[in-house]
């Protein structure tokens, strides 16, 4: 990407080589990380480590589920990675999810922070939107709340999910939805109050189908909506399967 820095993204996932045993965002594997002075300084010593070792300009922590009894121990982690990542010349970077537990405590100063701004309807509930603009502005004031809000980013998500009868979800990224829609010949209705594509159909089995997903237009209302609210720095998640509309107007953000 040329000038553009590249990252070291960590996640607490546990993955085996037999499968057997994998968890994602597992949060004893935090726990374990971080729980004392020894383990955070190990910890964050191996983090520098690789991060050197394959050139990258700095890290970022995604660690997940983290529970309510470690965050202060969390919180000291992120502290001291500052301090070690900025010895070396490193960027820091440290996404946080739209939860109380996460956006109730003042955090560090120093990194900069991604607020994972959707989960709001997924895989763990019926269908709906990932995002809404009422969602997006409960997170603004509960970052200005602890005076984090300028420094931390906007993530929106791309795509979307096809709940079956209401239950069951699979992710679709856009161009999945969009040839859904043309498979089925669909005729989509646009959400107004968050700008999401809504298609319903029944398929061979006689179940029904309702889809949610984000286009060009949808981010473009979320993002009006979460400026509004305060926020100045937008964060896309994720590249890959997007349509080409989206970098349309990624392109007009510039001007």
């Amino acid at each position: 990407f040329g000038s553009v820095p590249a990252l070291l993204t960590v996640v607490n996932d546990v993955t085996t080589a037999s499968g057997k045993g994998n968890k994602l965002k597992d949060p004893e594997l935090v726990r374990r990380l971080v729980s004392s002075p020894k383990a955070r300084a190990a910890h964050i010593a191996e983090l520098v480590r690789l991060t050197e070792r394959y050139h990258f300009a700095g890290l970022e922590i995604d660690y997940e589920n983290v529970t309510a009894s470690v965050w202060p121990e969390f919180s000291v982690f992120v502290s001291e990675l500052q301090a070690a990542t900025a010895a070396r010349g490193l960027a820091l970077s440290v996404l946080l999810q739209p939860q109380r537990r996460y956006l109730s405590a003042p955090m560090p100063a120093g990194p900069d922070y991604v607020l994972m701004g959707y989960n709001l309807f997924g895989s763990h509930s019926g269908p709906g939107p990932k995002a809404t603009p009422k969602f997006l502005a409960e997170q603004a004031d509960s970052l200005r709340a602890i005076g984090l809000l300028d420094a931390t980013a906007l993530a929106l998500a791309t795509g979307g999910f096809d709940w079956t009868d209401g239950k069951a979800a699979k992710q679709l990224v856009e161009v999945e939805a969009d040839s859904l829609i043309a498979q089925k010949k669909l005729q989509p209705n646009r959400s107004a109050i968050d700008g999401y594509q809504v298609s319903r159909y029944r398929d061979d089995a006689g179940k029904d189908h309702e889809v949610w997903h984000a286009d060009a237009a949808t981010f473009s209302t979320l993002w009006q909506a979460s400026r509004a609210a305060g926020f100045s720095r937008l964060v896309l998640w994720r590249l890959g399967g997007n349509a080409p509309a989206l970098f349309d107007w990624l392109a007009t953000l510039k001007h």
